[in-house]
């Protein structure tokens, strides 16, 4: 009998797992790139004029990268996240994800969107995980 997709036992997933491990690749650890803002960098993303014209050229930006971008409410957080996910065959962003918050979905858009293109400059290597901290504009 054929096993179906999302097999409760966990058959598949299992079997991928080990795969990764065997070439010796990390399975399912994601790397949240979520730099904290400074006071100035708050200030400047609160007073950033992002129009919807503007707003739509990040987006077409973000969408040209291959990058997938989520908006849900986390209710760990109590707030709104935006994540920037890169497509499965890019290479240098494997495993990794911009995060931002916000009170809104669109203040969680824009923080994500300042991040990655002013913050990181679109280059997600330039994160030094050990400054994960959350924070949200506000």
């Amino acid at each position: 009998m054929a096993t179906k997709k999302g097999d409760p036992n966990g058959r598949g997933m299992e079997m991928r797992r080990k795969i990764a491990e065997a070439q010796g690749e990390p399975f399912n650890e994601v790397t949240w790139i979520d730099p904290t803002l400074t006071d100035e960098e708050s200030a400047l993303l609160k007073s950033w004029g992002l129009d919807s014209g503007k707003l739509d050229g990040y987006t077409e930006d973000l969408c040209a990268e291959g990058l997938r971008v989520t908006i849900n409410f986390d209710s760990h957080g109590n707030c709104y996240a935006c994540r920037l996910w890169p497509d499965k065959n890019d290479v240098d962003r494997r495993n990794k994800c911009v995060v931002g918050r916000g009170s809104t979905p669109l203040k969680a858009l824009r923080q994500a969107i300042y991040k990655h293109f002013v913050m990181l400059e679109c280059d997600w290597s330039r994160w030094d995980a050990k400054k994960i901290v959350r924070t949200f504009d506000d």
